[in-house]
């Protein structure tokens, strides 16, 4: 069940493919999901992105990389956006500093707006668990600015995978869709019941998309994720 900035309640059963793969020094990752609203209609939305990594000294990397995405509703309306980033990673140890910029286009509503985007954070990895603190500056066609600070954590173990994430966006809002929410979190967990086989259980909270024209809203999600190999 599904509840779009508190004014639409919808329920939908959907199927998303999700191929990944990762080379030494590259890495690409391509989903796309499709739903059936239980009232009627459809979407189907996809991205696509891939990253290059370069090794400039013992332990400074050069990363760019690209990013594609889009949505389409049985309505008419769709949405896009492509990008380019660049970054610059120091490794220390079993954490990572990073500083990065993309710039590129977001499409919806029949206009496309200029993008640009910083980045800096560190993550870690310490025995099981895998942590993410980012901030993320960025601002729409000049005229829409705000910046995002958001934490991620992963944590694995035997047949249970956990994940939780929590943000809170700082600068401009769009007061068209009628929320100022600023502050989110979600978390899901995976049961493996078999080695390529699990359940999964999604809830929380998630921002308006400032680039796509998305609006922010709630979830509480039930899944069955099937890998075609082994973890």
């Amino acid at each position: 069940m599904l509840r779009y900035a508190d004014t639409i309640n919808a329920t939908t059963f959907g199927v998303t493919p999700h191929v990944s793969a990762d080379w030494r020094e590259a890495t690409m990752d391509a989903i796309g999901t499709y739903s059936q609203f239980t009232s009627g209609g459809s979407a189907l939305q996809g991205s696509i992105l891939f990253a290059r990594s370069f090794r400039l000294k013992e332990k400074l990397l050069y990363e760019i990389g690209g990013f594609a995405g889009g949505s389409a509703h049985n309505d008419g309306a769709h949405t896009g956006q492509v990008l380019i980033d660049t970054k610059l990673r120091f490794a220390y140890r079993r954490a990572d500093l990073f500083l990065g910029a993309a710039a590129g286009r977001a499409c919806y509503g029949g206009t496309c707006s200029r993008l640009l985007i910083g980045e800096s954070g560190v993550s870690a990895v310490r025995g099981a668990a895998i942590g993410s603190l980012t901030f993320t500056p960025s601002m729409v066609s000049d005229s829409i600015k705000y910046a995002d600070m958001q934490g991620i954590f992963f944590w694995s173990r035997d047949r249970l995978d956990v994940g939780a994430s929590a943000g809170h966006r700082f600068g401009d809002q769009l007061q068209e869709f009628g929320t100022d929410t600023r502050t989110w979190a979600s978390f899901t967990a995976t049961q493996w019941v078999a080695p390529r086989l699990g359940i999964v259980l999604g809830a929380g909270t998630y921002p308006m998309d400032l680039t796509q024209g998305f609006p922010g809203g709630r979830f509480a999600s039930l899944s069955v994720t099937i890998r075609a190999a082994r973890r």
